[in-house]
């Protein structure tokens, strides 16, 4: 099967990508031929032989009338040539881009978060719509004109620590030595610096922590609200990276992993990574992280914005061993059921063959 995965863009610490190229590599493994068509892949090498050919056009971040005509063009030309069975889009532009030159049985549309309302592209674009998460599904369910009409397919999204890039010249990793104190605890933040992750209110809750205790933080990402980290320097011990290539060695050291997000999540792919290395996760009771944990049970959920209560389950569980290692071992057994990567990847297939000339 000739299948064309359409991104807006690949970068190395976005879930999204990340779940494209899983996508991609596995498929080819099965024996299909697969084409990404993105805006911008950062210039990453992949560990893995993918066809890849970026087109500027295809990126919500430069839109405009003028250029999103020229990727609908783009999308036709490479269509011509490629002669897919099936398009896949994972993101809402570039999938109303494609819903121009291609028919709506082969079109299929992966939604990867919940999106506020911008311009006036619909976010649902087809009749195969995949969801990965229930939050997600619900959202379709909320902003979809005539759901009975849409061929909604749940795929719970997966996560996986296979190596899909080569190393880069960006050696962050080399900083993570200074972190070597086994008798301090470490809590870690990864995600883009941007108030809906909630990055303020976990910089808040640092400055409220009993400082008696031998804690040190690790923040993972970068984003517009990188300097206010700056702030909190001076009071606690805080390292700061921007760019990883390798996302594993940064979970090995943290002990407690904070999502303080102040909104409905589709589903941060950094818990399901978390769970998979049994990982004691605090996170905001909101849609999407509320769909995996249980509180009290594989993890704590807080009152999203809420840094008194967040102070005090980091306080409680820096103090108790026992407790971290219960939550991480029962998220561990919820990921593994609920979010595995093979049943993904052939929930995803059988689609593509029910939709195609194949099925």
């Amino acid at each position: 099967m000739r299948i064309i995965l359409l991104a807006d863009s690949i970068e190395v610490c976005n879930g999204a990508a990340k779940h494209i190229l899983l996508l991609a590599k596995y498929l080819q493994k099965r024996g299909h031929t697969v084409l990404l068509l993105t805006s911008s892949k950062e210039n990453i090498p992949l560990a893995f032989e993918l066809q890849i050919i970026e087109c500027r056009f295809l990126s919500h971040r430069k839109r405009s009338i003028l250029n999103f005509i020229r990727g609908i063009f783009f999308i036709n030309k490479t269509i011509r040539h490629f002669k897919p069975d099936i398009i896949h889009a994972h993101h809402f532009y570039c999938a109303n881009q494609a819903k121009f030159v291609t028919n709506k049985r082969n079109l299929i549309l992966t939604l990867h978060g919940i999106i506020p309302k911008v311009g006036y592209l619909p976010h649902l674009v087809g009749i195969n719509i995949i969801a990965g998460t229930f939050a997600i599904k619900k959202y379709i369910i909320q902003i979809s004109n005539n759901y009975s009409n849409l061929n909604l397919a749940s795929i719970p999204f997966a996560a996986s620590f296979e190596n899909l890039f080569l190393n880069s010249e960006k050696k962050s990793n080399k900083k993570l030595p200074i972190i070597n104190n086994l008798n301090e605890i470490i809590i870690g933040f990864i995600g883009r610096l941007v108030e809906e992750k909630g990055i303020n209110i976990f910089l808040e809750t640092l400055a409220k922590l009993n400082t008696k205790l031998k804690i040190k933080v690790l923040i993972v990402g970068e984003g517009i609200l990188s300097s206010t980290i700056l702030k909190i320097i001076n009071k606690i011990k805080v390292t700061h990276i921007k760019t990883v290539t390798s996302i594993k060695p940064i979970y090995n050291l943290i002990d407690i992993l904070i999502i303080p997000s102040l909104g409905m999540e589709g589903l941060p792919l950094v818990l399901l990574e978390a769970g998979l290395l049994k990982k004691c996760v605090i996170a905001s009771n909101v849609d999407g992280l509320s769909d995996v944990i249980i509180h009290n049970q594989n993890g704590i959920l807080i009152p999203p914005g809420n840094s008194d209560e967040l102070t005090k389950w980091i306080n409680e569980l820096i103090i108790s061993k026992s407790k971290r290692i219960q939550l991480g071992n029962n998220l561990y057994k919820t990921v593994r059921q609920n979010n595995n990567l093979k049943k993904m990847i052939d929930q995803t297939e059988q689609l593509y063959f029910k939709l195609s000339s194949y099925g």
